[in-house]
């Protein structure tokens, strides 16, 4: 039993359908027996027994279960004030059929938009639910795709029911579709894009844009003995109405594809990616850019993403830190204050795998047994620059693999690896390498250099560049302990209001926080508000079963300490919910900061 108690229970009760308990705790307790409550994926466990306890005695729990939740944060609500300019796109799977045998299903569909006018932009997405499913949808996810040459065969993809993910016979247009602009989990009510802007696809005059729309089921045999069908999807919505900043995606981390190497066996191997600061300077205007939602990606055997920022040597605030990521909680996180990227920025991003799990060695790639290490950054202005990633320099990543010798095949070009003969080869020699005692040296030699890979709009091919080494980090950015004040390695105290944090980062382009004049464009606020505690529930625990539509009691409440008001709420999902990242005052007033959640239960 823990001698010091940190929860504080506020109300207990029930309804005909459900137990609701309320409680609260401080995100940090400073006792090394609780878990730091932050924006990294949070396990919560829950257990219960149907019955009531007699004479105050708990009984041994009848149910138990775990959720991957975001604690922290603001919820993402679609909120979009339509107008004669406003249109739905709506991307419906189309009523497919889902076995009951199955564990898990995935089923992929191709859509083609084409925009009324070049001003189009799209200002939100809302997903379109089945609620006989509720709880077993475990992910939708959009997909913006790269055509090349000709439109005639993506024409007639797009009008066909749709394949099940990773069939043999899933047509190779699909492979194109990998950058993911949009996301929702159970629960989920739907994005916007910040004020005053508007997502753009780049379109020209009457050129159709191509989206494959992913939905991922998971243990709706529980809700259903028969065999089930399923139209969900995602509504796109968009305008023709101007807007003075367009928004777009840009994939940062490594070059998705095979030279990304994950040794098996090993509890944290780390694959590094790099976005070159001389091609964010090439691309980005001379104020910069603001990402406003990051989705972080790894696919199976990620345990830990951290996306680092530099800027002229110095390190930032991590523009995304996940140290408890779970691949089956992936979602769109929003930012309370978009982080502020300028010309000639850097960004690092570090995947941590655990592999004790493989049979073989994993291969980055589009496959289902295939990993990533990426993040898709939503921001505005629009510019250019899609792609900003790296892989290793492929002749130093061979050689070292020995891959001459071994399969008698030179592998020096990304050309090379396209190869069937050569792909297939490389595959089956790196199968069952022998990674014992190597994959520490190899892990810190594909540091040493990297090679570039960006891809600008309207470009027919990728820019490679010769290896480099990575950006040299002058100033480290630490954060400090906030329950001692000292900087972890340094011995140094320091004040708790010196700590530095994404508000530090001034909204565009002047003031945080503050409406600001533009001459051509008039006032702009902080697009994404602080949610109003009276908007929905929180709930926590619910069964598989629960009715996500039901009415609740009561409504939630949020608190207040030392001036700062964090609210955190969790809507009921399958793997996960998405949540964004808050902006917290200071390290002071995230040791002051409380949590209210409702676990609530339904009565069975």
């Amino acid at each position: 039993m823990d001698s010091q108690q940190d929860y504080k229970l506020l109300k207990g009760y029930e309804n005909e359908t459900h137990t609701i308990l309320r409680f609260q705790r401080k995100y940090n307790t400073c006792d090394q027996k609780d878990h730091v409550i932050t924006n990294d994926t949070m396990r919560v466990i829950f257990a219960y027994h149907h019955d009531d306890p007699q004479q105050g005695n708990l009984m041994q729990h009848q149910k138990e279960g775990s959720r991957s939740l975001f604690l922290v944060g603001i919820n993402q609500i679609l909120n979009v004030e339509t107008t004669p300019n406003t249109q739905a796109f709506e991307m419906r799977v189309s009523n497919i059929s889902l076995p009951i045998a199955d564990a898990s299903f995935c089923w992929r569909k191709l859509f083609k938009f084409t925009p009324t006018s070049v001003n189009d932009v799209v200002i939100g997405f809302q997903p379109i639910w089945n609620m006989e499913l509720a709880g077993a949808i475990d992910h939708i996810w959009l997909y913006h795709c790269d055509v090349i040459g000709s439109t005639a065969t993506w024409d007639e993809r797009q009008g066909e029911r749709g394949y099940q993910c990773f069939a043999p016979e899933t047509p190779p247009e699909y492979s194109n579709c990998s950058r993911i602009i949009a996301s929702a989990v159970t629960g989920s009510m739907g994005t916007k894009v910040p004020q005053k802007s508007g997502y753009s696809f780049g379109q020209k005059s009457g050129e159709s844009v191509y989206l494959l729309l992913e939905i991922v089921y998971t243990n709706w045999k529980r809700q259903a003995t028969n065999e089930i069908h399923d139209s969900s999807g995602l509504a796109m919505i968009y305008t023709s109405e101007t807007v003075p900043y367009q928004a777009s995606t840009m994939t940062v981390g490594h070059t998705l594809g095979m030279s990304q190497i994950i040794p098996l066996d090993q509890m944290a191997f780390a694959t590094m990616g790099y976005c070159d600061g001389e091609y964010t300077k090439k691309a980005l205007p001379t104020d910069g850019v603001y990402v406003y939602e990051i989705f972080i990606r790894s696919k199976i055997y990620g345990k830990k993403i951290v996306l680092r920022h530099l800027r002229n040597g110095t390190e930032m605030p991590p523009v995304a830190k996940d140290e408890l990521y779970d691949p089956k909680a992936q979602v769109y996180r929003v930012f309370m204050d978009p982080v502020h990227v300028m010309p000639g920025d850097n960004f690092i991003l570090e995947c941590t795998y655990d592999t004790k799990q493989a049979q073989t060695t994993i291969l980055g790639g589009t496959g289902q047994d295939n990993e990533a290490c990426l993040a898709y950054l939503n921001y505005f202005p629009r510019t250019d620059l899609l792609e900003c990633t790296s892989s290793p320099p492929l002749t130093k990543l061979f050689q070292w693999l020995g891959t001459k010798q071994a399969v008698d095949v030179e592998i020096t070009t990304y050309q090379d690896l396209a190869d069937n003969e050569s792909n297939s080869k490389f595959v089956e020699y790196l199968k069952y390498y022998n990674w014992v005692s190597r994959a520490t040296e190899f892990q810190n030699i594909m540091r040493e250099e990297y090679t570039a890979y960006t891809v600008f709009r309207d470009q027919a091919n990728a820019t490679i560049s010769e290896p480099r080494q990575p950006p040299k980090v002058n100033s480290p950015f630490y954060v400090h302990d906030q329950c001692s004040g000292i900087i972890p390695g340094t011995g140094t105290i320091i004040e708790s209001n010196n700590t530095m944090d994404h508000q530090d980062i001034p909204w565009p382009p002047e003031q945080s926080g503050q409406p600001v004049q533009h001459e051509e464009h008039g006032n702009m606020e902080p697009s994404i508000p602080v949610t109003n505690p009276d908007d929905h529930n929180t709930m926590m625990g619910d069964h598989p079963g629960h009715d996500h539509n039901m009415a609740m009691p009561e409504h939630h409440d949020f608190t207040s300490d030392n001036n700062t008001i964090v609210e955190a709420s969790t809507m009921p999902s399958n793997n996960g919910t998405g949540s964004g990242m808050p902006k917290l005052q200071s390290s002071s007033a995230v040791l002051a900061a409380t949590m209210i959640l409702s676990l609530t239960l339904l009565k069975l």
